[in-house]
């Protein structure tokens, strides 16, 4: 066995003895992390797909370089909407492993920012800071839509 091999046997292991000490197989999670967001561009997609017909918008799909301490290096989906007078929002997500949800998106242009926090459940709350915490309300079409007009003023 090479020195290569070795190190990479050594290093497996003590991988799975950490997530069995830990009790959490980060694996799993990420994959369900990416696999939360690509759900979440579909809806946002679908939502967006009367302005995108009509030359209104224009959506394209990216990629996000990701590191996280628990899950690793990873590349996660995002979207750049864009107006006919070249406003840009993207849809980035930011982070899977966060104090009070199951992940977090933001949408951003320019110093323009709302974030999307997936809740214990599993579903997608548009959240913005008010007073102690954040200020949380149901991911909707119509909210999403208030949110988007918001962001491009």
């Amino acid at each position: 066995m090479t020195g290569k091999e070795q190190l990479l046997e050594k290093l497996r292991a003590e991988k799975q003895a950490t997530q069995a000490a830990n009790g959490v197989d980060w694996d799993t999670q990420r994959q369900e992390w990416i696999a939360s967001i690509n759900e979440l561009l579909t809806q946002l997609k679908g939502w967006m797909a009367t302005a995108v017909g009509e030359g209104l918008l224009s959506v394209e799909d990216t990629s996000h370089d990701m590191t996280e301490e628990h899950l690793g290096t990873y590349i996660a989906p995002g979207l750049r909407i864009s107006t006919p007078a070249g406003r840009k929002v993207d849809v980035r997500p930011h982070a899977r492993v966060i104090i009070g949800g199951l992940g977090r998106v933001d949408l951003v242009s320019g110093p323009s920012r709302s974030m999307l926090i997936r809740d214990e459940s599993g579903d997608w709350k548009l959240a913005a800071r008010g007073g102690p915490g954040l200020k949380t309300a149901p991911l909707t079409e119509e909210t999403f839509s208030e949110t988007l007009t918001w962001i491009l003023n």
